[in-house]
């Protein structure tokens, strides 16, 4: 089990990216925070997930 913004959640061991993309976050829009530790967006294809791991995720909107 991981923790993805307070929420524990299965997963099958994978990227950090390729989970993000299964949850329905646009890539381009994150800041990914791992055990208190942020991660890179070019680092996220290489980012195995643990479990255990902690992860936030926090997304921009635009508006105004």
């Amino acid at each position: 089990m991981i923790t993805l913004n307070g929420n524990e959640i299965a997963y099958q061991p994978q990227t950090l990216r390729e989970l993000l993309t299964q949850q329905g976050f646009v890539l381009s829009y994150v800041v990914v925070e791992r055990n208190g530790r942020i991660v890179r967006g070019d680092a996220l294809a290489q980012e195995p997930l643990e479990d255990g791991d902690v992860l936030e995720v926090v997304s921009f909107v635009g508006g105004g």
